[in-house]
């Protein structure tokens, strides 16, 4: 039996196209699936409350009730635009948000990364970077470190109102 060249060409190209075609869909199902994922409720505002922690190596630990507001637009895309730190410490006061507004990516069905992310504190100087936050049943948490060597966390969860959660596909 002779095996024609062109016909054995022919079926390996077939089975490249039939791959390459399910690669692709897998990676156009993969995106839609990641660009559906969004905060809600959306389209409205909400505001956000608990107790944070604010430290730097050899400086005293600052806790402060956090008051955080924001906003998702109607596709669900979240920000933070303001932040403001009261109680706790008197050294709250010398606490300011900074590099408003931070912008929410939602990376899985419980977390997110809050982006630009920076503070300015009196007796620290400015700390910043993204901050991974974990968003469930209208309770945000976090516990990171920020530049330069800045850890940043909840004492008690961020309880948002209206109740913000994460949609995920």
């Amino acid at each position: 039996m002779r095996i024609n060249r062109r016909t054995k060409k022919g079926n390996v190209m077939k089975a490249f196209n039939i791959l390459a075609l399910g690669a692709a869909a897998s990676l156009s199902l993969a995106a839609a699936q990641a660009s559906a994922a969004s905060i809600s409720p959306p389209g409205t505002s909400f505001t956000g409350v608990g107790m944070t922690q604010l430290s730097k190596s050899g400086l005293p630990t600052i806790g402060c009730k956090a008051t955080f507001s924001g906003s998702t637009d109607a596709a669900g895309n979240a920000q933070i635009t303001s932040a403001t730190f009261t109680a706790g410490s008197f050294l709250c006061a010398g606490i300011s948000a900074t590099g408003l507004p931070w912008s929410v990516t939602v990376t899985g069905p419980t977390t997110a990364t809050i982006n630009g992310v920076s503070v300015s504190a009196s007796i620290f100087g400015t700390c910043s970077g993204p901050v991974p936050a974990t968003i469930s049943g209208g309770s945000i948490t976090f516990n990171t470190t920020l530049a330069p060597n800045c850890a940043v966390q909840t004492t008690s969860p961020i309880v948002t109102t209206p109740s913000v959660s994460i949609v995920w596909p």
